[in-house]
């Protein structure tokens, strides 16, 4: 994890996948229920000159190709400015989903972390899965 850390509890595991490092749960590993998975990943965009450009091109891009429960808030104080938290659901191989997306600004770079569950599981990890994502911090 280039750029940040996350710690990672010890009944979740991380592992590599569409060129990033995702971390989920080991209880949905072991039951078998790939496709009912929760996944935490951080994606980086680099040379961003506009926080406000990003985050109107993100909101505008999410909205349109959202299917349901479309929200959005914007974060003045956080450990690296503002911040805009999305959250809707999708619909990925005729399972329903619930993602939520938690955008940093700083020092010209977006970090974008992602949380995916399947809607049975969602709740379920979502505690967890917001101290894993607080725990979000830039190396510098």
């Amino acid at each position: 994890m280039d750029g940040y850390s996350l710690e990672i509890p010890s009944d979740w595991y991380s592992y590599i996948g569409y060129h990033e490092v995702f971390h989920s749960p080991k209880s949905i590993m072991e039951s078998n229920v790939e496709d009912q998975k929760v996944t935490i990943t951080v994606f980086i965009v680099e040379n961003v000159e506009s926080k406000i450009n990003f985050f109107k091109n993100e909101i505008k891009t999410n909205n349109i190709f959202v299917n349901t429960n479309f929200e959005k808030k914007i974060i003045k104080t956080t450990k690296y400015g503002d911040a805009l938290i999305l959250k809707y659901g999708s619909i990925w191989d005729s399972i329903n989903y619930t993602n939520l997306y938690l955008y940093y600004y700083h020092k010209n770079k977006i970090y974008k972390l992602h949380l995916k569950g399947s809607n049975e599981h969602y709740k379920e990890f979502l505690d967890q899965a917001i101290t894993i994502m607080d725990s979000f911090k830039v190396k510098e």
